[in-house]
């Protein structure tokens, strides 16, 4: 006898995290509280370009994986207007706090932190001097 497939509680309560922080995510750029950019969220996945419709980052990936070697944070974080680093969520949170901290000196000095919400930090490209 087949048993039809049944996700766990945790699989379950995962997915939805995931959703919710996402959807969480897409609401920081409605009704004009933020401008429309290029978005790199650090997680395995960054859907957030596609789902509001802007243009994704170049450099930027659409899966991460942990396994894989780790570019240069400049090649990475050069032509995103904002980076959305999870607090609460992540679908792999040791690969996101890996990527923070390797690019927490390049947001310093490039980005302002905009905006902190439940699942996000956001921060924004700083504007180049004149």
């Amino acid at each position: 006898m087949v048993v039809p497939w049944r996700p766990c509680p945790d699989n379950l309560r995962s997915q939805t995290l995931y959703f919710t922080s996402m959807l969480e995510a897409a609401s920081l750029f409605s009704a004009g509280r933020h401008a429309p950019g290029k978005i790199l969220v650090i997680n395995r996945v960054n859907p957030l370009p596609f789902m509001l419709g802007f243009a994704p980052p170049r450099g930027g990936d659409l899966f991460w994986e942990p396994t894989a070697p780790p570019r240069p944070t400049p090649e990475m974080l050069a032509d995103a207007d904002y980076v959305l680093v999870p607090t609460k969520f992540s679908s792999s949170p040791a690969m996101a706090k890996a990527a923070y901290e390797r690019f927490a000196p390049y947001l310093a000095a490039h980005f302002t932190r905009r905006e902190e919400t439940e699942y996000w930090i956001l921060y924004a490209r700083m504007a180049p001097p004149p």
